[in-house]
């Protein structure tokens, strides 16, 4: 899995060992740039699907696996899903909004995970994360190079 995020279990949860024999039924797969403001957005968003994945696994026995690389091409952040991308990130910082965007993320969320959409908390938290990129990326001495 390449440089996967080393997901931290959250203290209201417990999300049982999984049979390495075991194959997932459905693989989303993140790539984004690790180099700049952008990667807290990236974490934020990988963590939200890892946790879909985590209680579908835990109240189903479904097994969705989430993989995140960072990838040295900055600005780069695509979803691909069984190997077929879903979202592709615009080349480049968007400095008015930069991508992906809070509506970006709820609708990827809610696409990949219909019974269990982005909250209105989650939504809240990632619009933070995002107006201080937004912030960062209009700054000068912050901007990425």
């Amino acid at each position: 899995m390449g440089n996967a995020l080393a997901w931290t279990p959250c203290a209201d949860y417990f999300t049982p060992a999984r049979p390495s024999w075991l194959k997932p039924e459905r693989t989303i797969r993140i790539e984004y740039c690790n180099h700049c403001s952008f990667r807290e957005k990236a974490v934020y968003f990988c963590e939200a699907l890892q946790h879909r994945c985590d209680k579908l696994w835990r109240d189903e026995g479904r097994f969705i696996l989430v993989d995140a690389n960072p990838v040295d091409q900055k600005g780069r952040m695509q979803v691909f899903v069984d190997g077929a991308m879903i979202y592709s990130k615009q080349a480049g910082v968007i400095v008015e909004n930069p991508q992906p965007t809070p509506g970006e993320v709820t609708e990827l969320v809610n696409q990949l995970f219909e019974n269990a959409p982005f909250t209105t908390s989650e939504t809240a938290a990632y619009g933070k994360l995002h107006a201080s990129q937004m912030e960062a990326v209009q700054s000068p001495t912050q901007r990425p190079k």
